[in-house]
C-alpha cells in the first residue's frame, strides 16, 4: 500500500475535498465514502503495526476502547501488535452511518489474535470512535477459517436480492431474539446457513466416527436446527446488541453485542438431536463481548462469522448503552 506522510493517499484525498468555499461557490458537506472508510480502516492497521497512533487520522478527542476499557491510543494492542500484511480481513462499510466494522487476524507480540473494530469517522475523514475487542485466547490459531475469509462474506449482493438498511437491521436483532428464546425458527435462515466461531465451523461439520461425541452432534446440525436444540440456553440474554454497521453492497451487518451468561444454567437439556437428551454446560458468571457478521441475502442469513472474549459478568461496555424497550 503506497503511503504518503504515514497516511493512506485515499484519506488524504478524502480530507482535502472538504473545503466548503472555492471561488465563492459554496458546496454540500463532505462525506467519507465507501473509499475513505475502507482507506481509514487500511491506515488504522497500519498505524497499529507501527506502534504509532499519529500515523492513523485520530480526531483530537477521539474515544477508544479496548475489551471495554477506556484506554489513550498507544495502550493495550498498540503496544505488540504486528506489522506483518493482514491476509484475513472482512471490512463491513456503512456509508450512511460513517462508520466501518472490521475482523481481522493479526500478531501481538508473535501471536495471532483476531481484532474485532468499528471506526466512527468524520465527513472529513477523522476517527472520532474506535471500539474494539482483541480475542488473543484462540482455541486454533492455525484453523483454516483464520487463513482467509469465506468468499461468501466478501461477495456484492445483486442489487436484486439486497435489502433495505432499516430490514437488515431488523433480521440481526431477530438472529440475537433467537438466541435468547431458543428458537431458530425466530430467525430467516437460509438452508445453507453456516456459521463459524473464531475461524472454526460451528454447524454442518460431517461426522467423522460413528460414535460422536455431543457436542460433535451439536455441531452436525445446520443454524436454525442448532439454535433451536436448546445448546446456547446458558446464555440468558443478548443485550446491548451495540450499534448495527450495515454494508448493503456485501449483504452484512456487524454488531457487537454481549452475551450475559449468569452462570445459573450447569446443565440444559437438548431438543431435537437423537440419542442427546442433556449437555453439561459448566459456566461461572461472565459475559461475552464481541462481534458477529451477518451475511444477508435475498432477506435470509447465510453466513455468521463470530468472535469475541469472555469478560467479568455485568461489566459496562465503555460506551453509552441503549434502553431496551
Amino acid at each position: 500500500m503506497t503511503m504518503m506522510n504515514g497516511r493512506n493517499p485515499r484519506v488524504a484525498a478524502c480530507v482535502a475535498s472538504a473545503l466548503p468555499f472555492i471561488v465563492g461557490v459554496s458546496f454540500a458537506a463532505p462525506s467519507c465514502d465507501r473509499a475513505c472508510l475502507s482507506g481509514l480502516a487500511d491506515t488504522y492497521l497500519t498505524a497499529l503495526g507501527r506502534h504509532d497512533p499519529k500515523a492513523a487520522p485520530l480526531a483530537v478527542h477521539v474515544r477508544f476502547t479496548e475489551n471495554t476499557a477506556v484506554l489513550d491510543p498507544g495502550e493495550g494492542l498498540w503496544i505488540g501488535a504486528s506489522s506483518d500484511p493482514v491476509d484475513f480481513k472482512i471490512p463491513v462499510i456503512d456509508e450512511a452511518a460513517g462508520q466501518i466494522g472490521l475482523f481481522a487476524v493479526l500478531k501481538e507480540n508473535g501471536r495471532p489474535v483476531i481484532l474485532i473494530v468499528r471506526l466512527k469517522a468524520t465527513p472529513q475523514g477523522r476517527i472520532t470512535e474506535v471500539e474494539q475487542f482483541v480475542q488473543r485466547d484462540l482455541r486454533d490459531a492455525d484453523a483454516p477459517g483464520l487463513v482467509t475469509p469465506r468468499p461468501e462474506l466478501l461477495a456484492d449482493v445483486s442489487e436484486s436480492e439486497r435489502s433495505p438498511r432499516n430490514a437488515m437491521i431488523e433480521i440481526a436483532n431477530r438472529y440475537f431474539n433467537a438466541i435468547e428464546h431458543d428458537d431458530g425458527d425466530l430467525a430467516p435462515f437460509a438452508d445453507d446457513c453456516d456459521r463459524h466461531e473464531s475461524g472454526v465451523p460451528f454447524t454442518n461439520v460431517r461426522l467423522r466416527s460413528d460414535a460422536p461425541t455431543p457436542m460433535e452432534r451439536i455441531m452436525a446440525l445446520g443454524c436454525r436446527a442448532q439454535i433451536s436444540s436448546n445448546v446456547l440456553a446458558h446464555i440468558n440474554s443478548v443485550w446491548p446488541r451495540g450499534p448495527m454497521i450495515v454494508d448493503q453492497q456485501k449483504g452484512l451487518v456487524m454488531a457487537l453485542p454481549v452475551f450475559i451468561h449468569r452462570g445459573d444454567k450447569q446443565i440444559v437439556p437438548i431438543r431435537g438431536v437423537p440419542g442427546l437428551i442433556r449437555m453439561d454446560t459448566p459456566t461461572s458468571p461472565g459475559d461475552t463481548h464481541g462481534g458477529e457478521i451477518l451475511k444477508i441475502r435475498a432477506g435470509q442469513i447465510h453466513q455468521v462469522e463470530v468472535a469475541g472474549v469472555r469478560l467479568p459478568h455485568g461489566l459496562p461496555t465503555g460506551w453509552p448503552e441503549p434502553v431496551r424497550d
